[in-house]
């Protein structure tokens, strides 16, 4: 049975009623997008001590990840439980104020989490995320987002971030992962 939103203030009829359709499943196919094992790419990120192989993964995925292409995300640097992602902010990334919006923001400290979760060898999805700003980023600028684990169970991963821009703290965040699997190496 179809999903229908009814608004109380208009009479019933077919120009105010809403019908929600359940959305049906897409499938994800890895080799559709660019992540073929041995795609090019340039490697300007730094290992600060974490397994060859799975660094390399990582950094390849991520630089072609359809939503981090988008955003112009990269991985800056990757080490036991902790990542660095960076955005070159430029106009695209503001907000009507003129500033870099919070969603920017947002998904740079989520992504700094879940890398930093992933450089533990774990993959998980996120499950929560709160974020406070403490000031605004302006356009044009790089931000960087620096993710920790803070503590990893058997099903959940706790993680913090601080996203910096023109070398202060611009926000501050704090995370929970669930896990959902072994990162797999070449």
């Amino acid at each position: 049975m179809d999903s229908v939103y009814h608004n109380p203030r208009k009479p019933d009829n077919s120009a105010s009623r809403l019908i929600l359709a359940p959305a049906s499943p897409v499938s994800y196919n890895r080799d559709s997008y660019h992540f073929a094992k041995g795609a090019n790419q340039k490697l300007n990120s730094t290992n600060q001590g974490i397994d060859e192989g799975l660094f390399r993964v990582i950094v390849r995925t991520n630089s072609q990840a359809p939503f981090y292409q988008l955003l112009g995300i990269t991985t800056k640097a990757l080490g036991p439980g902790y990542a660095e992602m960076s955005v070159q902010t430029t106009d695209k990334h503001g907000n009507p104020l003129g500033i870099t919006h919070g969603g920017l923001v947002s998904t740079l400290a989520d992504a700094a989490m879940a890398n930093a979760l992933r450089a533990t060898g774990k993959r998980g999805v996120t499950v929560n995320c709160d974020i406070s700003f403490l000031t605004s980023a302006p356009v044009g600028q790089e931000m960087v987002g620096r993710g920790k684990v803070d503590r990893v169970g058997s099903h959940l991963c706790f993680a913090s971030s601080e996203v910096v821009c023109e070398g202060k703290v611009i926000a501050t965040s704090q995370g929970t992962f669930y896990i959902i699997g072994e990162m797999e190496v070449d």
